[in-house]
Order: structure tokens, then sequence, then C-alpha cells
């Protein structure tokens, strides 16, 4: 049903993880979906180097740490480099030892609980919402262990939509430096340009470009979400067996 745009002059230009191979869909920005945490409340200690430190820290039990309810973005990207028998592993001890907060605020007011102290911190988080919560002058930062899942927000176009000219035209501007820009400026996410991986478009630049860091992207598995899936809603009503 969705056109192939791989023949958008600008296509070429996006960062790898940031469109389908076989050019279905683009990658109009993307996310770092990491821990956002209480500046206040939290210290550098504490904050977990890889994620399987949030399973054995005991400083983030007690319901000191919470989680929206969802597995896409950072658990998907995570499987895909890690494998599934991680990911269950990871999810089962995650919900039945470190019993987090199921917060089911959308992900941009969990932030800003997170920001008042609701709890102390809270995943999956996106870099450009604790930037715009930060601003605003709240105890908040994003944290990212050492894998740091990233997303692209995609877009597709129909086939034998009645303006197929006209939106290519348009997604071919939205993926050039002046439509990134735009972008950028208008929200404060991060580009999917490839020239634009640079300290001075990132919302968080030494959680993302730290040494010893590396961007797994969600690779948008439909058999890999369908898992994770059914595991996190056992997880999120109480079904899963202790390890």
């Amino acid at each position: 049903a969705l056109t192939d745009l791989r023949e958008l002059p600008n296509f070429s230009r996006l960062m790898d993880g940031a469109y389908d191979r076989d050019g279905l869909w683009i990658g109009q920005r993307i996310s770092f979906w990491c821990i956002a945490y209480n500046t206040s409340l939290v210290a550098p200690k504490d904050l977990p180097v890889e994620w399987d430190d949030l399973l054995t820290n005991p400083f983030w039990r007690d319901g000191r740490f919470a989680v929206s309810n969802t597995a896409s973005g950072w658990l998907t990207s995570l499987y895909a480099e890690k494998g599934a028998a991680w990911a269950k592993d990871f999810v089962i001890r995650l919900f039945t030892e470190v019993k987090p907060q199921r917060r089911k605020e959308g992900r941009e007011a969990s932030v800003k609980l997170a920001a008042a102290g609701e709890m102390m911190g809270v995943a999956p988080s996106s870099d450009y919402r604790v930037r715009q919560v930060a601003d605003r002058g709240a105890p908040i930062s994003l944290h990212c262990p050492s894998l740091v899942p990233t997303s692209a927000e995609w877009l597709g176009l129909f086939k034998g939509s009645p303006a197929q000219n006209s939106a290519k035209v348009f997604l071919n501007w939205l993926l050039s430096k002046e439509g990134q820009l735009a972008i950028h400026a208008a929200t404060g996410s991060t580009s999917a340009h490839k020239d634009f991986q640079r300290r001075e478009f990132l919302n968080f630049p030494d959680e993302v470009l730290a040494p010893g860091k590396k961007l797994v992207f969600d690779p948008f598995d439909e058999q890999a979400y369908g898992d994770l899936k059914k595991l996190w809603t056992a997880g999120w009503s109480n079904q899963l067996p202790a390890r």
C-alpha cells in the first residue's frame, strides 16, 4: 500500500536506521529512549552504567523507578541488540524484583511527574521531551546506559494518493537540511539527517556521544514487538513468575 520513496533525492541523506531499506518509510526525526531522572534526588553514582544495573542496584526499588505502559522504542531496540533471552529475563526481573511504579500517563506527563518528585526515574523517556521540561528550570535530566535505544518517527506515502508528486516534493524538502532544521527548531527533536548528528543538534550530547556508548535502532520487527508486547502485558498485570 506504500510508495517506494528511494527515488527522493534526499532519501540518501538519512542516517542509518532512519529509513526502510525497501523505501516504504522515512524517518522525519529520531528519539533517544532513555531514563528521565530527578537531579535533586538521584546521585550520579546511582545512575545505571548498563541497563542490567537497574535490576541489581537496590536504590531503584521501593517505587523509586517507574515505567510507562509500553515496550516499544526502548525494549524493542535492546531486544534487537541483546536478543530475546536477555529481553525476557530483563522484563521478568524488572516486574518481579524491581517492581516499578506502573504509570498510565503519557510519556511527556511522566517526565513532568519525575521532575516533581513523584518518582526518581522513569523510562522510556525521549530526549526532546526531557529537554523541554529541563529548559523550564525543572530538576530533570536524561541518562542513557551504554546502549542507547533509538527509533525513527516515520512517514510513508500511500500508493495512488491524488497528489503523489506534490507529496514527494514536500517529503523531499522535509528530508533536506532546511526541512530538518525547521523540525528541530519547531519541536527540539533530533534530526534524522546524517549531517546533523553533531553536538549542537543533540539535546543531551554528553549522554548520546559519550565514549563507550552505542546507538541501537529499533528495527520495527513485528515478531519481536509481538513477543515483547505479550511479555510486557503479563508483567504489567502481575502474571509473570519470579525468575
